[in-house]
């Protein structure tokens, strides 16, 4: 059966789940079986790791202020945090164009963010 070589990280991993871990030659598990768990739950750390990052930029983009689209209840929203209706806010595309848009009735606010519709459109 193949040795399967761990980093570090992987055997802590093992010794969570309660896989046996050889020692001669450098830490290993013997076959996939062994394996596979490791590098599910290494992959799953990694997922979470990238999403809180990817959450906590989002936070920072809103927190400093910016205003996106949103997509509330199937329709486009714009959503910021302490925007107020008849406010003129410059709203912010995934592709970074931006737009200005007067904000309308406020349909909603949640841990700081408003989301609202937009009364006018300028282009």
């Amino acid at each position: 059966m193949a040795r399967h070589i761990l980093t570090d990280e992987q055997v802590e991993i093992a010794h969570e789940l309660g896989i046996y871990v050889g020692l001669a030659g450098g830490p290993w598990v013997s076959g996939h079986r062994d394996l596979d768990p490791i590098l599910s739950v290494q992959r799953q750390r990694a997922d979470a790791a990238v999403a809180e990052k990817a959450a906590a930029e989002r936070q920072a983009y809103l927190d400093a202020g910016r205003v996106e689209w949103r997509k509330y209840n199937g329709e486009w929203m714009i959503a910021g945090k302490n925007i107020a209706e008849g406010e003129t806010v410059t709203v912010t595309r995934l592709d970074g164009s931006t737009s200005d848009e007067v904000v309308g009735r406020i349909r909603g606010v949640r841990d700081g963010l408003t989301v609202a519709e937009v009364a006018t459109r300028t282009i």
